[in-house]
């Protein structure tokens, strides 16, 4: 083994969407643009704390966001064959901390763009598809 992954479910924000949307939604590309500006955050996080020797796990550090609805997660990781056991198993506790850093923020304003969104929705002048589609109306 020795590479390492977590996954952090976003549950709030699914509960969230299902309740002002009616039912599961996919974040629209507004919404991504937040998550993801925090989702580098975490990465940021635990690069900013993780030991350098070569700076090969360093650089192995990436973080994703799954923006399917019903299914919001954060997904980090490191590749690199030996992370899991760099200063006994210092990145757990660095992505533990990465994400209880950021996560009140994130959602937080991801909610408040999902509210934006949804009032757009009920002034019935777009669509969700154009909405996720990305066109600027």
């Amino acid at each position: 083994m020795g590479a390492v992954k977590a996954t952090v479910k976003l549950r709030t924000l699914d509960t969230y969407i299902n309740r002002i949307h009616g039912r599961p939604r996919s974040l629209t590309p507004r919404e991504m643009d937040i998550a993801e500006r925090w989702v580098d955050q975490i990465v940021e996080y635990i690069r900013a704390g993780w030991p350098i020797d070569t700076g090969t796990s360093y650089d192995k550090w990436t973080a994703s966001l799954n923006p399917r609805g019903g299914q919001l997660s954060i997904t980090i990781e490191n590749e690199m064959f030996y992370a899991e056991y760099v200063h006994d198993g210092i990145w757990s506790r660095l992505v533990k901390e990465a994400v209880s850093a950021v996560k009140s923020t994130l959602i937080f304003q991801l909610k408040q763009a999902i509210k934006e969104t949804e009032a757009t929705l009920k002034e019935g002048k777009v669509s969700l598809l154009d909405l996720i589609r990305g066109l600027d109306l």
